[in-house]
């Protein structure tokens, strides 16, 4: 036991020094961006091999310790590096300065000239600067809590992002003992260098969606009333980021049916309007963003193709003017043959998404089963995979995944998805090259297809 504690332990050095130079490379862009990319990889390397090699250490004492040492390590130097890879967390605080001000966030963009006066030194940091907020109430309210603290406003939030990454650690730990598992591997998020970099440097609100929504699951588990905690849980993570929202179907409870609106009423009641500008900004979103894709890369190639080959493939007029506004998002009655390939694609990928889940709710998985096929399904099938989504299957990893080797290999090769990003600060249009994208996608896929021919039961080691 002793060895094996020596060994967790050197892991985690590992991990943590590797992450450790990872941050100190994000500082001295764009000389160091590709040493800092190829340190990010190799990172998350370790932390995989640290989570294959776990189930054959024997349990000690004091190894979850090590387990909780080394990932608030992981976060510290993390917290003190400005953001890096994303400008989202300006928009955060934006939103917070515009509540605190009294003013509902979905009523302007910040480019409004009604807003001009709350302008400050990080103003021009913020992202789609002429588009009303995309993010949800529930979102919106942990801005609003942050504006308030009284501390500098990103030391503010990434308070509250601690609080959430954190406290994950200790649930996992906590949801593991019950069930009868390995508490030890709540490292899967703990230990994560992309959790670390992402929410402790970047500071994503990812954090809070994604600790609720594994909250959600434990009180599924654990609840003897069917659902009414369970419910609540779910709302509020969909009501940051709505990747779990379909959950609720596999929850099969209409106490938590009932609970779950209910929150979701009560959370969206202080924004009257939300629905309006969140349909805007999400369309814009839905439309138009493309980063990192993989499958649906083939499928805009062949709806391209597929539209060359009709009578769309020049400028066109549905023969329904709402049509054409739904395809393009403008205001015109004419669709461009690029507009059209786009739109089938999403179509394709969407249908496809919807299929997986339905077979799953249809076979009546468990519903941790169920919130594997979704989230696996969308990182895979999404137009725009930027690296932080990943974050969101990682805990499943802790009690066990039906398709665990995919999801560690997306989660090391995930940094990949930065590789435009010091061209494009430049100046240059955003190119992912194909073999960022073959290499993390296709072998995720690969992996995915081995472990659901091969094995009916979780690749990586189940605690139950």
């Amino acid at each position: 036991m002793r060895r094996a504690g020596v060994v967790l332990a050197a892991l985690g050095i590992a991990v943590l020094a590797l992450t450790w130079a990872t941050v100190a490379t994000s500082r001295s862009w764009p000389a160091t961006f590709e040493r800092h990319l190829l340190l990010y990889v190799c990172a998350g390397a370790a932390w995989a091999i640290a989570l294959l090699l776990l189930p054959r250490l024997p349990r000690g004492r004091g190894q979850l310790g090590w387990v909780l040492v080394i990932s608030v390590g992981l976060r510290l130097i993390a917290w003190r590096a400005p953001p890096a890879h994303s400008d989202d967390v300006y928009r955060y605080l934006w939103d917070g300065r515009v509540q605190r001000a009294g003013i509902n966030p979905y009523r302007y963009p910040p480019a409004a000239p009604e807003l001009a006066s709350l302008r400050d030194a990080n103003w021009a940091r913020i992202n789609n600067r002429d588009l009303p907020t995309v993010y949800p109430p529930a979102a919106e309210l942990l801005f609003r809590v942050a504006a308030y603290l009284p501390l500098a406003p990103l030391v503010a939030w990434r308070l509250v992002v601690a609080g959430f990454d954190l406290g994950l650690v200790v649930l996992l730990m906590v949801w593991l003992g019950r069930r009868g598992g390995d508490p030890r591997r709540a490292l899967a998020w703990g230990w994560s260098p992309l959790a670390a970099i992402e929410l402790g440097q970047n500071a994503h609100a990812d954090a809070a969606g994604i600790a609720l929504l594994v909250a959600a699951l434990v009180a599924c588990e654990l609840e003897r009333r069917r659902g009414l905690l369970a419910g609540a849980l779910l709302a509020l993570s969909s009501l940051v980021k709505p990747l779990g929202a379909v959950l609720i179907v596999a929850l099969r409870s209409r106490r938590a049916a009932i609970a779950f609106v209910l929150v979701a009423l009560l959370c969206a009641a202080p924004y009257l309007g939300a629905g309006r500008a969140l349909s805007g900004s999400a369309g814009e979103y839905g439309r138009r963003w493309r980063a990192n894709d993989g499958a649906f890369a083939l499928f805009y190639d062949a709806s391209a193709a597929l539209v060359g080959h009709t009578r769309f493939r020049a400028r066109f007029a549905p023969a329904s003017p709402r049509l054409a506004r739904l395809i393009t998002g403008r205001d015109r009655d004419q669709v461009y043959p690029d507009e059209a390939a786009n739109f089938l694609a999403r179509a394709a990928a969407f249908a496809l998404f919807l299929l997986a889940v339905g077979l799953a709710i249809a076979r009546r998985m468990t519903p941790l089963a169920v919130c594997e096929v979704t989230l696996g399904a969308f990182l895979l099938l999404t137009p725009a995979l930027h690296p932080w989504y990943v974050l969101w299957i990682l805990p499943l990893l802790a009690p066990g995944a039906i398709a665990g080797p995919a999801w560690l290999v997306l989660a090391t090769l995930a940094p990949l998805g930065y590789l435009p990003l010091a061209a494009f600060r430049a100046g240059h249009p955003w190119h992912d090259p194909i073999w960022t994208r073959a290499l993390e996608h296709g072998l995720s896929w690969l992996l995915i297809v081995l472990c659901l021919t091969r094995r009916r039961r979780p690749v990586i080691s189940s605690d139950r």
